[in-house]
């Protein structure tokens, strides 16, 4: 690897030009024309630029030698993003970019109030691009949460075979603003998530049953992620929320502690916890008793009541999700 070799990045999407050499670091013209300065240990060598210029020349001798010589040094095993495009104000078409050298089946739910559902299947090819059916809002609504993408990679040259993946979205946890880029491959601005993350176990008979069926869209229920816990507790105090809460009048306090109330009610919905406690303290009863009439009207609250007295007293509620 020298000055003039063309180079990927080891742990990601990027290509481009060695410009410098020093010691262990190296720096990289990116194809977009941007310099960053990287380890050599992190990138893998494609061609030099003499290969290159040869490469454009058609040469029948090399192309075939350099293509099977990047073919052994290097597979594109990570790289599996959720691209969505505006089609309006408020709905966005989203498609799943597929960077990597593996095929991919995707199967996809939507996660929602009371229940999820099953939304759609798709077969990327290595290096392409696949639309979700359909438009859909990129900010929670009363019946939609979020997107659960689960993701088989499967290659036929490949003897290990890749676990199942889960990626859960929920919108109101998305800064969209922040992930606007150029998507790969479509070479086009929209904003850019990346799916490929840690393992998830999932329910591959459910999987497996969805894609030999897509005609039933039925309810098929969600493996729980890593770290499940059975019951969540979020403190609703107002000086746990906010340090300046001596600024605030009464109302801004109630607006800050039931704010709070349904981030967490949400997130624990999405994470599928099956009891969320909320410390609301005892006080005036107002913040409890607004608490327990949204909690009343919730459709994914089974039923809640008084937490444990004698650790909570009077000051605290579990809901059952």
């Amino acid at each position: 690897m020298v000055v003039g070799s063309k180079v990927r990045m080891l742990h990601g999407m990027g290509e481009g030009i060695i410009t410098k050499i020093q010691g262990d670091q190296a720096t990289v013209l990116l194809n977009e024309g941007l310099e960053i300065p990287l380890r050599v240990k992190d990138l893998v060598a494609i061609a030099t630029r003499q290969e290159e210029v040869q490469i454009q020349k058609a040469d029948p001798k090399v192309a075939p030698m350099l293509a099977a010589r990047n073919s052994r040094m290097f597979f594109v095993k990570e790289g599996v993003f959720l691209a969505g495009f505006h089609v309006s104000p408020m709905l966005v078409d989203f498609s799943i970019v597929n960077h990597t050298d593996f095929e991919l089946c995707v199967v996809i739910y939507k996660l929602g109030r009371p229940v999820n559902q099953f939304y759609g299947q798709l077969s990327v090819k290595p290096k392409s691009v696949t639309a979700l059916p359909g438009s859909l809002p990129f900010q929670e609504t009363h019946h939609l949460v979020g997107l659960a993408i689960q993701i088989l990679k499967f290659h036929p040259d490949q003897s290990e075979p890749m676990p199942l993946a889960e990626y859960r979205l929920a919108f109101s946890q998305v800064d969209w603003a922040k992930t606007k880029r150029t998507v790969p491959i479509i070479e086009k601005e929209g904003y850019l998530l990346q799916l490929d993350g840690e393992i998830v176990k999932i329910d591959a008979k459910a999987m497996k049953e969805s894609m030999m069926n897509p005609e039933i869209k039925r309810e098929v229920p969600l493996a729980k992620p890593k770290g499940f816990i059975e019951f969540r507790e979020i403190d609703l105090h107002i000086e746990q929320l906010r340090s300046d809460y001596g600024d605030l009048t009464a109302a801004d306090m109630l607006e800050t502690q039931l704010a709070a109330f349904e981030k967490a009610l949400d997130k624990a919905i999405l994470d599928g916890v099956s009891r969320l406690i909320l410390i609301h303290g005892v006080g005036a009863g107002i913040l409890k008793d607004e608490i327990h009439r949204r909690l009343g009207k919730h459709s994914a609250v089974k039923h809640f009541k008084d937490a444990r007295r004698e650790k909570f007293g009077y000051g605290a509620t579990e809901a059952q999700l």
